[in-house]
C-alpha cells in the first residue's frame, strides 16, 4: 500500500506573543490529531563549533591545543545545551561559515560542525504537516484568532 500523501501548510504574519501561544495550540492539536509542526526563524546565523567535549578540563585542553595550531577567536561556551563546545565564530551566510571550516581544516583542525541558529530578537514561522487533510482544516478554526497572519498550502520539506 502506497503512503499516504503529506499535507503542508506555511504559518506567517504572527507576533512574537501570538508564536508563544500558536505553538502552545499546535502542540495540543498535535497530541489529537497526526501532524507535526517545525518553527523556523526568518533569519539564521552560522556557527562554526567544535562539539562538546565530556568536560570543562578536556574543552580547556582543546582550546589550547587550537592557540597553538594559530586559531584565534576561540572560546569555551558556557551555557548548558552547548556547554565544553569550543565556539570558533558565528557568520552571516553558509559561505563565510564555509570559509572558517577551510582556514581551521588547514590548520589542521579536524571535527567542526556549522550549526544554523536563529538571529537574535528574529521572527518565527511555522510549518505545519500532516497526512490527514482533516487536521489542517482546524488550523482554519485556530487562524480566525490571528487575523494579520496568513496560512498557505506548500510543498512540504523533505
Amino acid at each position: 500500500m502506497a503512503a499516504a500523501e503529506a499535507f503542508c501548510v506555511e504559518w506567517r504574519g504572527l507576533t512574537t506573543d501570538e508564536v508563544a501561544q500558536v505553538r502552545e495550540q499546535l502542540k495540543a492539536l498535535a497530541g489529537e490529531r497526526v501532524m507535526s509542526f517545525t518553527e523556523i526563524p526568518l533569519s539564521t546565523r552560522r556557527w562554526v563549533i567544535f562539539p562538546p567535549l565530556p568536560s570543562p578540563e578536556s574543552a580547556t585542553a582543546k582550546l589550547n591545543e587550537l592557540t597553538a595550531a594559530g586559531v584565534q577567536d576561540a572560546f569555551v561556551v558556557k551555557d548548558a545545551a552547548w556547554r565544553n563546545a569550543i565556539s570558533l565564530g558565528l557568520y552571516a551566510n553558509e559561505e563565510a561559515a564555509g570559509r572558517r571550516v577551510s582556514e581551521l581544516e588547514g590548520k589542521g583542525v579536524l571535527g567542526t560542525r556549522v550549526e544554523v541558529l536563529p538571529r537574535q530578537g528574529t521572527a518565527f514561522y511555522f510549518v505545519i504537516r500532516s497526512e490527514d487533510p482533516d487536521a489542517l482544516k482546524s488550523l482554519a478554526g485556530i487562524r480566525q484568532a490571528y487575523p494579520n497572519s496568513q496560512q498557505s498550502r506548500v510543498a512540504c520539506p523533505s
